[in-house]
């Protein structure tokens, strides 16, 4: 087996670890956040313009992202895409940082996926195929799917997408009159 392959096999459980926990340490703090689930449009017109953008490029990021994974590599469509996708991660980090009123870890990574996203652009540029591919799928499966997946807990706008609980700050239906 590959080293590389090696990584995602033991990168893959402690993520899940890692998700599990911290959801779990949210939930002793609000025990009714699980409530409520389903899709929560609502919450997206709550949310500060720059969470909007900031989601409308993780959503399209990872849609394409998915998509170039699957296509056949080094076609102009192929270049095309990369180049749309590459603006999406650079839009997409913009906003978390100018969306967020303190900094924290996920406005720090936000600089580092614009770093990382540049240095792809140039791999691609200079015929790096190789490290192109493991820029770009690192970029992929840490920055948007495992970054993600830390966005999705108790009490941030993600998590009230899905959720209508105490914790998801989204208001549950009304009972009936008697």
């Amino acid at each position: 087996m590959a080293k590389r392959e090696t990584n995602r096999l033991v990168s893959a459980p402690i993520v899940a670890a890692a998700y599990g926990f911290v959801v779990w340490d949210r939930l002793k703090t609000d025990p009714a956040a699980f409530q409520g689930f389903g899709f929560h449009p609502e919450a997206i017109a709550q949310m500060p313009a720059g969470l909007r953008w900031h989601l409308l490029g993780a959503v399209a990021a990872i849609l394409l992202g998915a998509l170039q994974m699957v296509r056949r590599k080094g076609g102009a469509a192929h270049r095309v895409l990369g180049a749309v996708w590459a603006v999406l991660m650079i839009v997409m980090s913009l906003a978390a940082m100018i969306g967020s009123p303190t900094v924290g870890v996920l406005q720090i990574l936000a600089v580092v996926v614009i770093l990382l996203t540049a240095r792809a652009v140039w791999l691609a540029h200079r015929h790096d195929v190789v490290g192109h591919k493991h820029q770009m799928q690192m970029l992929f499966f840490a920055a948007l799917l495992g970054v993600g997946l830390f966005t999705a807990v108790p009490g941030r706008a993600t998590w009230k997408l899905f959720f209508s609980g105490s914790g998801a700050g989204v208001a549950a239906p009304a009972a009936a009159a008697p």
